[in-house]
């Protein structure tokens, strides 16, 4: 117990330094916690604005997304050597050797830099480290938080990758001679008995775990490759008819090849609809895409290693073509497996400071605020108190008064904008009726509370001068005073007239005068009623019985204890 609360304690103040160190920046009036190159200091965004490629040059660097929550952590296994056992160790981690949705961590989200693995199974693609090419239109993207993808992970990877590593740019494209290499290499004897001897001892596996399962039932092997070899073995055969015939002879002369263009063709016409930047049939890095998909059989790991076993190190879709994943057109993928670092290199990790609900978090408190200095020099231009305060709820009130007033903007399924914002429109447009309109419906609501309070204070002095529930009801104030409540209740949905509107938003004064004036109105409502009330308690005649007897009176305050001994010993004498 007491190891745990030290633990907690020393948490504690770690996050309390945590919180001082993200927070010391501001305290000191600085723009952010990193120095800039300029030798300023500046925010997440500016320190990834200095790593944006200008319009037209070719991406340098890239941005990835992740992060570990702590519900996904666990102890990591610890081996001595020459145990049999393992057990866990809850010192050790992170640790490299343990795949990111196990890794240990007690100082909470941890960022991993290499292949997520499960990605490439849900989106049906290869392995590789993904990321946005940090292009002006991914930066404004991940400004406005409308990055397709990830942008909700707590940690941003910045990186470039090293000059050994070959990339395919689709805003270059793959010229012809390099896009016949690669079909050739790709279905070239030493890339299917490559494949072949893989895909074998994958099989075989798959094999042995069935059969430990199942036994001998189901068979022969129905998988003894895994995944198939067809079509690797049927692009050979094609290719070496195609030599025999003649000596050079483009992709496009394959069957194979062509049917495999036309389908991805399809795909990036259908998928991509009309944000394909130039024509699908142009586009040689998308057909290669899907002819080292269709080798694969869309396997992950065969469809990364052949990548690389073609000697192409990533795919960076700076022209948003679309063919690595239709949701996130532009986007690059490097295929690396084992050590990242030798291949790309961590310029720096930052805390996402522009999650999608961080950035509504900042608008909404940005809009708050914009809303209450306009709101307070409306209130000071208008109402008649000029000491007329503006507090939360009455800023509160008016969002829903303005919903209410013009609910179209809530019922609208079209409209994506928060209610802040729509009230924020609405004031700057129309915000002298807005404010006249809404304290004329606020102040008759409390009005007639008042009318309320006073009716049962009235009701209760009546009662004491003897009057019962009927002879109250029947009374001319009743009828009065029910007159008046609905004389308020008119002006519940009170609204300006067209001519009224257009001038209080022009002029002021002119709704400052509109205010004042149904202010008294309602004022000599209210003020009338009690003078109703106070006239009729002072007519009316006690209804109380005249004084009775001293006797009497005696005997009325008797206890219970006395009237029960009296009612005993008048048992007793007789």
């Amino acid at each position: 117990m007491k190891r745990h609360n030290e633990a907690k304690w020393r948490r504690l103040v770690k996050e309390s330094r945590m919180d001082e160190m993200a927070t010391a920046w501001k305290e000191r009036g600085l723009a952010g916690p990193y120095k800039l190159k300029s030798g300023e200091m500046g925010d997440t965004l500016a320190a990834l604005q200095q790593y944006v490629t200008p319009e037209g040059e070719l991406p340098t660097h890239f941005i990835h997304f992740g992060g570990i929550t702590e519900q996904d952590v666990t102890a990591v296994k610890k081996t001595f050597k020459g145990a049999v056992n393992t057990y866990i160790d809850k010192k050790v981690g992170p640790a490299r050797s343990v795949t990111a949705p196990n890794r240990q961590s007690k100082h909470g989200p941890q960022f991993k830099f290499g292949v997520n693995p499960r990605s490439a199974e849900k989106y049906n693609t290869p392995y590789g480290i993904y990321a946005y090419p940090l292009t002006p239109s991914i930066f404004r993207s991940l400004s406005d938080g409308t990055l397709p993808f990830a942008q909700n992970e707590p940690f941003i990877l910045l990186f470039k990758t090293t000059d050994r590593v070959p990339l395919i740019y689709t805003s270059e494209d793959i010229p012809e001679d390099e896009y016949k290499e690669y079909v050739q290499r790709l279905f070239s004897d030493e890339m299917v008995e490559s494949e072949r001897n893989v895909r074998y001892t994958r099989g075989h596996k798959w094999e042995k775990k069935r059969r430990q399962h199942f036994g001998d039932l189901g068979g022969a092997d129905p998988r003894p490759y895994d995944p198939p070899l067809d079509f690797l073995l049927k692009g050979k055969r094609e290719l070496q008819a195609a030599y025999e015939k003649e000596e050079d002879p483009y992709p496009a002369d394959l069957a194979f090849v062509r049917q495999s263009e036309h389908d991805t063709n399809q795909y990036l016409t259908d998928a991509m609809r009309e944000r394909l930047p130039f024509s699908a049939s142009d586009s040689h890095s998308a057909h290669l895409w899907g002819l080292v998909r269709s080798a694969a059989q869309e396997d992950p790991v065969r469809w990364s290693a052949m990548m690389r076993k073609l000697g192409i190190g990533g795919i960076v879709d700076d022209a948003g073509t679309g063919h690595i994943h239709s949701q996130e057109p532009v986007q690059a993928v490097f295929f690396t497996k084992r050590d990242p670092e030798k291949n790309l290199e961590l310029i720096g990790v930052f805390p996402n400071t522009h999650t999608k609900r961080k950035i509504e978090r900042r608008s909404l408190v940005e809009k708050t605020r914009e809303i209450r200095e306009l709101v307070k020099m409306l209130v000071k231009e208008i109402h008649p108190n000029p000491r007329q305060r503006v507090d939360r709820e009455i800023i509160d009130n008016l969002i829903s008064f303005i919903g209410l007033r013009d609910p179209s903007w809530i019922l609208d399924p079209h409209v994506d904008t928060s209610d802040m914002r729509e009230a924020l429109i609405d004031l700057r447009e129309e915000g002298g009726p807005i404010i006249v309109e809404f304290y004329v419906q606020n102040y008759t609501g409390g009005s007639k509370i008042e009318l309320t309070n006073s009716w049962v204070e009235w009701g209760r002095r009546m009662y004491d001068k003897g009057y019962g529930s009927d002879a109250i009801d029947s009374h001319p104030g009743a009828k009065e005073h029910y007159a008046m409540v609905h004389k308020l209740r008119s002006l519940d949905n009170f609204s300006l007239s067209s001519a009224d509107e257009k001038r209080a938003q022009e002029d002021f004064a002119y709704a400052r005068n509109l205010l004042a004036k149904k202010f008294k109105e309602i004022d000599d409502v209210v003020v009338k009623h009690q003078e109703m009330l106070d006239n009729y308690l002072q007519e009316a005649p006690s209804q109380v019985p005249p004084e009775i007897p001293a006797a009497w009176e005696a005997e009325r305050n008797k206890s219970t204890e006395d009237i029960i001994a009296s009612s005993l010993a008048a048992a007793s004498e007789e």
